[in-house]
């Protein structure tokens, strides 16, 4: 994996010969994603090389990661053209979404990448999906400022003929520095960023490997450190981050369905929600955390004894909501071990992870650090909005 993340074709080639396993996977991430995200400053044919080699052994295309993205995603987002292509020699499926609701075509159109845009409009990708939060490629691309490159996805869409010069599709701009392995996680800090008009620090945030549940944590003094030095730029995100922070809850974003059995692609779905989820609460908490630290006159912050009885009452049922969702929890990873024990390893499509399990009292160990933290969320939002200042 270290060597195909480089597209070291050679070293990929002599680990192979000595038998290493085309189809390994950590956490669900394989060998070929490794090999078509590769950094951008690595030559397209060196990754091709790889790939290659790979499908020659057998490495499956139509696989996902924990966060459904497929090596063809991987490989439309960094721009590779041959790559794309190859992939879809060998069967990728070119409508496949992530967990947001992304297409290898949205991705494509959201970095500007032209002729992988064609490629996949000419391997039948449909351009009238949306996102989750109902984005078409053509909106994603006018939004990222591709606007030529919108109006041609916008003319695949409505079914009329696209022009045929490369040109009309070809991005001037340059895109954006690197991306994170975990595509939902810039996807947020971009949405938000670009939500306050400040997409243009999405760099900057880049360069201090700052995620979006990071983001949620900060302070005014750590985004002076990140040299963010206008007063009014580091009001702006504080303010948007604590609007974040007390938006209420929203169950809908869980995955729903009316069938009365899940099948093991739902079920990878829902938890893979719940994780995200849980980030974000202990972002909640940790924003929460830093600021109830700054509290020096307990009198002068809690003026109304209905706050106080409202902070104990909040804590008492998030403890208890943390206790039942932890138990549940640990019943859920036995039950999938159980499953993951009696699955062959050449499942065509499912990857199984090799791992050994932990065991429960580091499972419930590791659980319990994210679950506390869930206690102080509720208290912290009906902190946060009763007593945070308007400025």
């Amino acid at each position: 994996m270290l060597a195909a993340s480089t597209a070291s074709s050679d070293l990929v080639e002599l680990l192979i010969s000595r038998g290493a396993n085309a189809n390994f996977q950590k956490e669900m991430y394989t060998v070929l994603m490794a090999t078509c995200a590769a950094s951008r400053s690595v030559a397209e044919e060196q990754v091709l090389r790889c790939v290659e080699l790979l499908l020659g052994k057998n490495a499956r295309v139509n696989v996902y990661d924990k966060y459904r993205m497929s090596p063809l995603m991987y490989a439309a987002r960094e721009g590779r053209v041959t790559v794309c292509e190859k992939l879809l020699e060998h069967g990728a499926e070119v409508n496949k979404q992530e967990m947001r609701g992304w297409t290898s075509l949205a991705f494509a159109a959201g970095r500007g990448h032209g002729r992988v845009v064609r490629t996949l409009l000419d391997r039948g990708a449909d351009a009238n999906i949306c996102t989750n939060d109902g984005q078409t490629p053509s909106d994603i691309a006018y939004a990222s400022d591709y606007p030529r490159l919108s109006d041609v996805i916008a003319l695949a869409a409505s079914g009329k003929p696209t022009p045929s010069t490369e040109v009309a599709l070809d991005a001037a701009k340059p895109t954006i520095g690197p991306i994170d392995d975990s595509p939902h996680t810039y996807g947020s800090l971009e949405m938000f960023l670009m939500g306050q008009g400040l997409k243009h620090l999405l760099p900057k945030f880049q360069e201090h490997k700052v995620t979006f549940d990071g983001l949620l944590s900060l302070t005014e003094k750590e985004l002076d450190q990140m040299g963010i030095t206008q007063v009014g730029v580091r009001t702006k995100i504080l303010d948007g981050i604590r609007e974040v922070h007390k938006k209420e809850w929203d169950a809908s974003s869980l995955q729903t369905t009316e069938k009365h059995s899940l099948s093991a692609e739902e079920v990878t779905v829902i938890l893979a929600n719940v994780s995200r989820h849980l980030t974000f609460l202990r972002s909640s908490v940790s924003f929460v955390q830093k600021h109830l630290n700054t509290v020096r006159e307990p009198l002068d912050f809690v003026q109304d004894v209905t706050a106080a009885e409202g902070m104990s009452l909040y804590c008492r049922e998030a403890n208890e909501a943390s206790q039942e969702l932890n138990e549940e929890l640990d019943s859920v990873s036995k039950r999938i071990s159980q499953i993951n024990s009696k699955v062959s390893k050449t499942a065509p499509d499912l990857i199984v992870d090799q791992k050994p399990q932990p065991t429960q009292h580091s499972s419930k160990g590791s659980l319990g650090l994210v679950l506390t933290g869930t206690a102080t969320l509720a208290v912290g939002a009906f902190l946060v909005h009763r007593f945070w200042p308007s400025t």
